[in-house]
């Protein structure tokens, strides 16, 4: 871990980063110091034999800015006993502006209580961070437009899995409803059957009870005459 230090306040800070020849602008803390690769500048110049800029690049992925303060935690920050925790690394690579203030705080006052020169950098050195950083800023620029792409892509692929399954499903109740429907429709065949076969069957009870009663009618009539003859034949004998 980073030992307690001295504080300096933010003015000196501001002013000592401003001093300082990145190969890159430096204007926000936060977003720029994010990926190591400026801090590392900062350790190459006060402590040139820890540090091999070539091993960090820039990045706009949280993972790679991971890796690169891993790498330099392990092989520099450690060796000087300002090992970062995972904690503090997970805020720096996020771009925490409360860690990153607080390592270019403790950086700075260890290099002044060791009391060490800044080394100017080589002319050749600095146009070689300066190229290496403009290829490495592209190559990110399109690793995220790859990533964004892909992310893209699994976007719509995970869309149109659920529009699959949703259509699947929707599927599976027409054809549900289709069974019902076709069951509702034969139930509705066999009801009008039996209503017509129940209709017939009363027309004909009707007819039947007619026909009943019509020949019960004539049966009546023909025996109402019979017993007039007979009675006329009894009279006319007396």
């Amino acid at each position: 871990m980073i030992g307690d230090t001295a504080q300096i306040d933010n003015k000196e800070l501001i002013e000592w980063i401003d001093g300082i020849p990145f190969s890159r602008p430096a204007r926000n803390l936060t977003r720029n110091f994010s990926d190591a690769v400026l801090t590392a500048e900062v350790l190459k110049l006060y402590y040139p034999r820890h540090v091999e800029l070539h091993n960090y690049v820039p990045a706009n992925s949280i993972n790679i800015k991971k890796e690169n303060w891993k790498m330099l935690n392990r092989k520099v920050l450690a060796k000087l006993d300002m090992k970062l925790s995972s904690d503090t690394i997970h805020q720096l690579a996020n771009g925490s502006q409360d860690a990153v203030e607080k390592l270019l705080t403790k950086l700075r006052v260890k290099v002044l209580r060791d009391g060490v020169e800044m080394h100017k950098p080589k002319l050749k050195d600095v146009e070689s961070n300066i190229l290496n950083n403009h290829i490495c800023d592209a190559l990110a620029n399109v690793t995220t437009e790859r990533i964004e792409d892909a992310n893209d892509e699994n976007v719509q692929r995970t869309i149109y899995t659920e529009l699959k399954q949703e259509l699947r499903e929707k599927k599976e109740v027409i054809s549900t409803l289709n069974h019902k429907i076709t069951y509702l429709e034969s139930s509705m065949k066999l009801k009008d059957l039996r209503i017509s076969s129940l209709a017939a069957q009363i027309l004909q009870n009707a007819v039947e009870m007619d026909r009943s009663a019509k020949s019960q009618s004539i049966d009546d009539a023909r025996a109402k005459l019979r017993s007039r003859s007979h009675n006329f034949h009894e009279a006319k004998t007396y």
